[in-house]
């Protein structure tokens, strides 16, 4: 008669009810294969490691599901693919998701702004490039000693630059010109 001997490597914490530690039992693909020929809806949940697939599978009480080939979704957890930069540009995949990195790049391109200093103590106006490739953008003017809003004629000159002009001369760095898309 063979004695088999099972080592259980988890301890179990009963003060907290957990597994510490613990390793799911490594199959082979044929063994899970023929072990869920017995299952059925009452043994939903149990797990297993195919070590020849290096996955972990769970019985779903109807077949084996591989946890790593969930798609996430906004109620479901599981595997997500990240966006493309260009994915995240068009905006219209709703199923990648946008790290910070793509999201600040998209953000620095679509919503950043420019600003620059203004006033030479000759000049009346003053071109500004922004770079924006759009004149749908927002120019304010500052007093850059008090920060209080100046008005003054702001062209739209170019998709790409503004222009902004004074009845005097401002002094040198007088105005912050700041454009926003």
């Amino acid at each position: 008669m063979s004695t088999t001997v099972k080592k259980y490597l988890h301890d179990m914490d009963l003060q907290t009810n957990r597994l510490i530690n613990a390793r799911l039992h490594p199959v082979t693909t044929l063994e899970r294969l023929a072990i869920s020929g017995s299952f059925d809806a009452n043994d939903e949940g149990l797990f297993v490691y195919d070590k020849e697939l290096k996955k972990f599978f769970v019985w779903d009480g109807l077949v084996w599901v591989d946890l790593f080939a969930i798609q996430a979704t906004e109620s479901i957890p599981g595997i997500a693919e990240i966006a493309t930069q260009s994915e995240v540009n068009t905006g219209t995949d709703d199923s990648r998701i946008v790290t910070p990195l793509k999201l600040k790049t998209f953000l620095d391109a679509n919503v950043g702004g420019y600003s620059a200093l203004v006033g030479n103590g000759a000049a009346t106006s003053f071109v500004l490039t922004h770079n924006f490739n759009s004149r749908d953008v927002n120019v304010s003017v500052y007093d850059s000693n008090n920060y209080e809003q100046v008005f003054t004629d702001i062209v739209l000159t170019s998709n790409n630059s503004v222009t902004v002009s004074f009845n005097t001369a401002p002094e040198n760095n007088a105005y912050r010109v700041v454009i926003k898309k």
